[in-house]
């Protein structure tokens, strides 16, 4: 990326920032039926500048998100920044923790609705002993 696409590309992502989807004075010029596609070409951002925005930061596996409202693409790019903001230079889990991560995290919540469960059943099994003990 050059110095001028950095430039576009920086313009761009204020422009996602700045961008409320109650608020039509962020909008600028477009209206919820503006394709990405014109706005995209409305900042003059390159075919690779788009591609990586797209299937890198937006998530997309396909280009069929230039023809889509922009207004879906801008969300997805937006939870992807609050993402960054919130778990550091990854917006990913995995990476952070590694792939482990993720069946430990999975089985310390099992852990924990079982103790809970357990002490339930426990409970249960206690008042129902002391029914048949007493009759």
């Amino acid at each position: 990326m050059g110095l001028f696409e950095k430039n576009r590309c920086r313009k761009f992502f204020q422009f996602i920032q700045d961008w409320k989807q109650e608020d039509s004075k962020s909008h600028k010029k477009f209206n919820k039926t503006t394709k990405f596609s014109e706005v995209v070409k409305d900042f003059s951002l390159e075919t690779n500048t788009v591609d990586f925005i797209g299937h890198a930061v937006a998530l997309y596996t396909n280009d069929d998100f230039l023809d889509l409202p922009y207004a879906e693409t801008v969300q997805k790019i937006q939870l992807y920044m609050s993402s960054i903001d919130r778990y550091g230079p990854s917006p990913f889990i995995y990476p952070i923790w590694g792939l482990s991560g993720i069946p430990e995290g999975f089985s310390r919540y099992l852990f924990t609705y079982n103790k809970i469960m357990c002490s339930i059943w426990r409970n249960i099994y206690a008042q129902q002993r002391l029914r048949r003990n007493f009759t």
